[in-house]
């Protein structure tokens, strides 16, 4: 059996897509968690009638906590061998569950992952990672990928063996970062994980993501998640740090981006992650891993934030009206 977790807080308008892309699975073993976060629309409504017409199907309702915490209530659940996590504005094509489990039993891996596709209301598609064929690491070569982003760093386009997912830190305050927390975690407590190039999930966007709706003045809770994962990881796995600095880098820089965005600049923000750049700012150069363009962003931030400001509002601001 696989089981699925399904978030639900407000989701009335997309929940039924969601569900009829996994009771349409061709894999069938499935039990089916919809945890309702305390929703004020007809999301628990809608989850209870879909709990009538399909067995697999067990609806969970509890006071809202956020993503991590209902994503931690489902786990309390969970009866079967492997465990995926789906958002309930998100669908999968009916593959995916029967492609990961085989592809996890034919590589004997904890963890097995599909490429990810960002769907956008113009219809336009973008598919992220750069898996072009089934690969196969162990933990610690698995998490320098994701560090440069070679694999998404998302929860929902992976599945897993339910017995790494036992005793993970969530974090209740954590909004920005949650997937990457959780998925470090499991990569690290497992020994080997294959990759497909296929892209199974469906990431329907809403235009609600930090970097797209602007600054919440949440940049110091955001920094500490990023910052904990970054040291954990490198006393982990020393020979990948790099890749750890990578792409703390690249999250400390998405804060000043959503600050652009929603033009709303928090200083001590801003000075916050000036010293953190500068402070790494000679490794991260020397990365032959990253990008031109984000060390030149890097330098740039480094010296004052207005030369990251100014050029970014002039041209990426132009090239995504494009």
């Amino acid at each position: 059996m696989i089981s699925i977790i399904v978030p639900v807080y407000n989701a009335e308008k997309t929940l039924d897509m969601c569900l009829k892309s996994l009771v349409g699975q061709t894999y069938t073993d499935l039990q089916i968690l919809l945890i309702n976060d305390g929703s004020t629309d007809r999301s628990y409504e809608i989850c209870c009638d879909w709990e009538k017409k399909d067995s697999r199907i067990m609806v969970v309702s509890k006071e809202n906590e956020g993503l991590p915490f209902a994503r931690k209530t489902g786990l309390e659940y969970v009866k079967g061998e492997c465990v995926m996590f789906v958002d309930s504005d998100d669908w999968i094509e009916s593959e995916m569950v029967g492609c990961l489990y085989q592809l996890l039993n034919e590589k004997k891996a904890d963890i097995a992952i599909c490429r990810l596709v960002m769907d956008y209301p113009s219809g336009k598609k973008k598919y992220i990672s750069n898996v072009k064929e089934v690969r196969v690491y162990d933990s610690e070569k698995a998490m320098e990928e994701i560090n440069y982003n070679n694999i998404e760093a998302s929860l929902c386009n992976k599945m897993f063996k339910t017995e790494l997912m036992k005793d993970l830190d969530f974090k209740k305050d954590v909004t920005i970062g949650e997937d990457y927390r959780i998925t470090w975690q499991a990569v690290r407590n497992a020994n080997r994980v294959v990759c497909t190039p296929q892209a199974f999930y469906h990431y329907i966007q809403q235009s609600e993501s930090m970097v797209h709706q602007g600054y919440q003045n949440n940049g110091f809770v955001i920094i500490d998640n990023y910052t904990s994962i970054k040291d954990k990881i490198i006393q982990t796995y020393p020979q990948i740090g790099d890749s750890a600095v990578s792409y703390w880098y690249l999250q400390e820089m998405a804060i000043i981006i959503s600050m652009i965005r929603g033009k709303n600049y928090e200083k001590r923000v801003i000075d916050y992650v000036k010293k953190d750049i500068r402070t790494y700012l000679k490794l991260y150069i020397k990365n032959r891993r990253v990008p031109i363009y984000l060390k030149i962003c890097a330098v740039l931030l480094s010296l004052h934030e207005n030369f990251l400001i100014v050029p970014y509002r002039c041209f990426f601001f132009w090239r995504e009206k494009l």
